[in-house]
C-alpha cells in the first residue's frame, strides 16, 4: 500500500486548492496564513511516515521502548497540538477532529487495523492473498480482539486502490476546507493615517453634556470607529428639551472655549 499520510495530504490539497480557486481565491493570498508553530508539521509528518513504513521499529530508551505504534502516536499528537494552536484559521478543527480519531483508534488497538473486506474491495487484495498480506509499521490485518475497528483503514477508495479510514477523510475534508479558505485570505492593511483635520474632528466626539470630576467623558468606542475610518462626525448640538439653558450653553469641545485637560491627549496621540 502506498504511504496513507502523503496520499491524504496530495488529495486534500488539491481539492481545497481547486475549491478555492473557483471561488475567486487566488493562490498568491496563501501567502497571508498566520500558521502558528507550522514547524511542528514536520516534525510530526515525519514522524507518522516513518510509523507508516518502518517494519518492526524499536527503538529503547531506558524504561521503556519506542516503537512503531509509539511513533505514530507521538506524530498524530504532535500535529494535534499544532491544529489546535491554529484554530483561528477556518476549517482547522475540522483536521483537529480527523487527526483525533485516528489517534484514538492507534491508541485502542495498539497500531491501525486494516479490514479485510475493505482490502479486498478496494482490489488491493483477493480473497486468496489476503490471508498472506502482510502489513509494514503500525499496520496490522484487523482481529477479533480488535475494538472500535471502524475508526482503523475501513473504508475502501477503489478508485485508487487503497484504504483509508473515516479520520482520514474528516482530515481531508478539514485540509480542504482551510486551504480554499485560505486562497481567499487577504493580507491585512493598517488604516490611513489621520489628516490633520480628521484629528481635530476627533475631539468632536466627546460627549458635550456628560461631566466627570469636571473633565469631558470620551466615547472611546465612537473614537475607534472614527479613527479607523479617517473621519470623525461633530454631533448635533443639544436641543433646549433635553433640560439645556440656551442661553448660556457653556463650552463645548472643538469650539476653543474648552479647558485645557489631559484627556484627550493620549487617545488623540499628541503631546
Amino acid at each position: 500500500m502506498a504511504p496513507q499520510t502523503l496520499l491524504i495530504a496530495t488529495v486534500a490539497t488539491a481539492v481545497g486548492l481547486f475549491i478555492g480557486v473557483r471561488r475567486g481565491g487566488m493562490l498568491g493570498n496563501l501567502a497571508n496564513a498566520d500558521i502558528q508553530w507550522w514547524r511542528l508539521f514536520f516534525f510530526g509528518i515525519g514522524l507518522v511516515g516513518l510509523a507508516e513504513v518502518t517494519p518492526d521499529f524499536a527503538l529503547g530508551l531506558g524504561l521503556f521502548e519506542l516503537t512503531a505504534v509509539g511513533l505514530m502516536i507521538v506524530g498524530l499528537g504532535l500535529l494535534i497540538v499544532l491544529v489546535v494552536r491554529n484554530t483561528h484559521l477556518v476549517g482547522v478543527p475540522i483536521i483537529a477532529l480527523g487527526l483525533a480519531l485516528n489517534l484514538l483508534g492507534v491508541m485502542v488497538n495498539h497500531g491501525v487495523a486494516v479490514d479485510r473486506g475493505a482490502l479486498i474491495a478496494a482490489r488491493v487484495e483477493t480473497s486468496r492473498s489476503i490471508t498472506e498480506a502482510t502489513f509494514p509499521g503500525a499496520y496490522h490485518l484487523r482481529t477479533g480482539g480488535d475494538s472500535l475497528w471502524w475508526l482503523g483503514e475501513a473504508i475502501p477508495v477503489r478508485e485508487l486502490e487503497t484504504v483509508v479510514s473515516f479520520g482520514d477523510l474528516v482530515v481531508i475534508a478539514g485540509v480542504a476546507t482551510t486551504l480554499a479558505n485560505l486562497t481567499r485570505r487577504k493580507k491585512a492593511h493598517p488604516p490611513p493615517e489621520l489628516s490633520p483635520d480628521a484629528r481635530a474632528g476627533l475631539v468632536s466626539i466627546a460627549a458635550p453634556n456628560i461631566r466627570l470630576d469636571d473633565e469631558p467623558v470620551i466615547d472611546l468606542a465612537l473614537l475607534a470607529e472614527a479613527a479607523d475610518h479617517g473621519y470623525a462626525a461633530r454631533p448635533n448640538p443639544p436641543s433646549p428639551s433635553d433640560g439645556d439653558d440656551e442661553s448660556e450653553p457653556g463650552p463645548r469641545l472643538g469650539d476653543g472655549t474648552e479647558p485645557s485637560t489631559s484627556v484627550g491627549i493620549p487617545i488623540l496621540g499628541q503631546s
